[in-house]
């Protein structure tokens, strides 16, 4: 299997740590931590960076960390009717996603499973302008929708064709091989209203996708270091420290979402 590495950039990340530790609890922290089985890299809006560029990003994103993903069970679709109403009166606009592509890339093992998505959708309104988000989900072949990914607010004017909006994600650990469907929420973020859904009965794109996360992505068994780092350099293995960032980022992606409604979203939520 993979191992997971954090870069760590000074010592005084360790007396950061122990800071933490004592204000949340060592074993509080810990635990939290242990149940943090999701986690993925996420950048967006970069197509007009080079494939190198955009590895680098990448490297240097900060982990989602997400509950365990949820294998079974149904999965609700989306009916937007009353939703579609209720955006045009609240801004006499309406919204839609135009077309939607995927491209996959990183198959080290080449079982034909890849552990990188690059979602690009096109967004539109009827008239004038907005500024709007979307929020990305998984299904794993026919289970649940998980949600993987929120993006920051961003513009769109009209039908134009040179507004889409690209995210890339790099699956870390907690997806299983398989194939899977992906879901794009718009949502009006002058009010936070849900104003258009896309998926994979609107675009075969979105549909059957295969994919696996890195840790499974393993050509050869041996031990392999993937990077969740900051920007700073060195090394070192996730340890204590590391377990003690992923609780405290479960923690704080939480408190975020607690925050969620009624707010713009800015940044990169998870």
């Amino acid at each position: 299997m993979k191992q997971m590495t954090l870069r760590f950039g000074s010592p005084g990340l360790l007396l950061a740590t122990g800071v933490v530790l004592t204000l949340l609890g060592v074993e509080t922290v810990l635990a939290e931590a242990a149940t943090a089985v999701r986690l993925s890299q996420s950048i967006e809006q970069v197509a007009e960076k080079t494939e190198e560029e955009q590895q680098q990003m990448l490297d240097l994103a900060m982990p989602q960390v997400a509950p365990a993903l949820e294998l079974s069970g149904s999965r609700v679709e989306v009916d937007l009717a009353s939703k579609t109403l209720t955006a045009a009166h609240l801004s006499d606009q309406v919204f839609r996603i135009y077309d939607a592509k995927t491209l996959l890339s990183g198959d080290d093992d080449g079982d034909g499973f890849y552990h990188q998505l690059r979602v690009t959708f096109d967004a539109d309104v009827d008239h004038g302008d907005a500024l709007v988000y979307a929020r990305l989900f998984m299904s794993y072949e026919g289970g649940p929708w998980n949600h993987y990914f929120t993006t920051d607010v961003f513009y769109i004017i009209e039908e134009v064709v040179f507004d889409d909006y690209e995210v890339v994600t790099r699956l870390l650990e907690g997806y299983p091989t398989g194939y899977y469907d992906v879901l794009i929420e718009l949502y009006e973020a002058d009010w936070d209203t849900h104003v258009a859904s896309y998926g994979p009965y609107e675009d075969g794109a979105l549909s059957a996708i295969p994919l696996e996360d890195y840790q499974r992505d393993d050509p050869g068994g041996d031990d392999y270091d993937y990077p969740v780092s900051d920007s700073h350099g060195g090394g070192g293995s996730i340890g204590l420290a590391g377990l003690m960032i992923l609780g405290l980022w479960r923690r704080l992606t939480r408190t975020g979402q607690s925050h969620r409604t009624g707010s713009i979203p800015r940044g990169i939520r998870s």
